[in-house]
């Protein structure tokens, strides 16, 4: 607002009043199979509101397929990503680069779809850096030139649980079939660990073919 000056103003540049607004859209809903663009997962992760929920309704009988061709979803604000929609939906990272990179400092909640084809250093499906839940999803067909087959919570990582949710024929080079903990809390909850392979490369220098639990604590109930 510029205030031109009345007999309590002075009519000076210097009562200018600035304001940015950043726009954000709340609960967006992913239409679209496409890597980017409008409709798709990326650009709903980019433009979401902070705390609300990311839902589908892609055109066509199901399942449907969201592979990723400009690298991994960046989840940069608190969210909830929730395939309620019926029908299965698998978000791949093309055997090029991770799925889901949960930033620092950030919540977020993955609820019913398959993540596969991550290819990258740590975290074949996702790394998480910030606080993750997932649930009634399944992580398989992953993998890691290093740790972490389908999940990776790093060393300043505060908490993953998983609920519900299958891990399964992931393999990372190095330590952590399924999942490597570094640090916070993992927790998982009526989930199933299976017929993952740490070390792939066979040098002998990775362990833990299900998890590996290197720091913070791990916690199993029906699992």
């Amino acid at each position: 607002a510029d205030y031109s000056g009345d007999g309590n103003f002075d009519p000076s540049q210097s009562n200018v009043v600035a304001q940015t607004v950043n726009a954000c859209t709340p609960n967006p809903i992913v239409t679209s199979t496409a890597d980017a663009g409008a409709g798709s997962l990326r650009e709903a992760l980019a433009n979401v509101c902070a705390g609300t929920t990311i839902t589908f309704n892609l055109a066509g009988a199901g399942p449907h397929t969201i592979t990723l061709t400009t690298g991994e979803l960046q989840v940069a604000k608190n969210v909830t990503i929730n395939n309620n929609s019926g029908e299965r939906i698998t978000v791949s990272g093309n055997n090029a680069s991770r799925v889901f990179n949960i930033n620092s400092g950030k919540t977020a909640s993955i609820i019913g779809l398959t993540i596969t084809g991550g290819s990258p250093a740590n975290g074949g499906g996702v790394i998480n850096d910030g606080s993750l839940t997932i649930v009634n999803s399944t992580l398989t067909g992953n993998a890691a030139t290093s740790d972490g087959g389908a999940i990776s919570t790093t060393a300043t990582g505060t908490s993953l649980t998983l609920i519900n949710t299958t891990i399964s024929g992931n393999s990372p080079a190095g330590s952590g079939g399924g999942v490597i903990v570094l640090g916070g809390t993992a927790t998982s909850v009526n989930s199933t660990i299976t017929n993952n392979v740490a070390d792939s490369d066979n040098n002998s220098a990775g362990d833990g073919g299900g998890i590996r639990a290197q720091a913070g604590t791990t916690t199993l109930k029906n699992t």
